[in-house]
């Protein structure tokens, strides 16, 4: 039974490490959320994936920024905001649909609510665990 799960989290780690490179590539495809995901999948079933993901060159610094401190970069956040932007006017343009541009438009509004909350350094981080604030809204 326990390969069977150590394959099903592999498989997993797998599809949200394509994801997070589609992410990579494509506007408005998150590659920062599938990139943790895929760590997590990894740390329950490969140690040699979840050693490359600590060291790859674009994740590994935003995962272990992450572990440290619920740290999302500032730069991070306002690539973000702008690749939303962009993605919803490119949506709207194809589309023309106003209602699902709104409600897309709301699911973006909220994600960017959630990543402004979090520390954009781990000077950031330091500062409020020191303070005793919270790193995010539930830390």
């Amino acid at each position: 039974m326990d390969k069977i799960k150590r394959a099903l989290w592999f498989t997993a780690g797998i599809i949200f490490l394509g994801i997070a490179y589609i992410g990579v590539i494509v506007p408005g495809i998150p590659w920062s959320t599938p990139s943790l995901i895929a760590t997590y999948c990894f740390a329950r079933s490969s140690k040699q994936f979840h050693d490359y993901m600590l060291n790859h060159k674009l994740f590994g610094p935003f995962i272990q920024n992450w572990q440290e401190g619920s740290v999302f970069p500032s730069k991070a956040k306002w690539a973000m905001f702008i690749s939303m932007d962009v993605s919803l006017v490119i949506f709207y343009l194809a589309t023309q649909n106003w209602k699902a541009t709104l409600g897309m438009g709301v699911f973006f509004a909220l994600i960017i609510l959630w990543a402004s909350r979090l520390p954009g350094s781990l000077e950031e981080a330091a500062r409020r665990k020191a303070a005793g604030e919270r790193l995010g809204w539930f830390k």
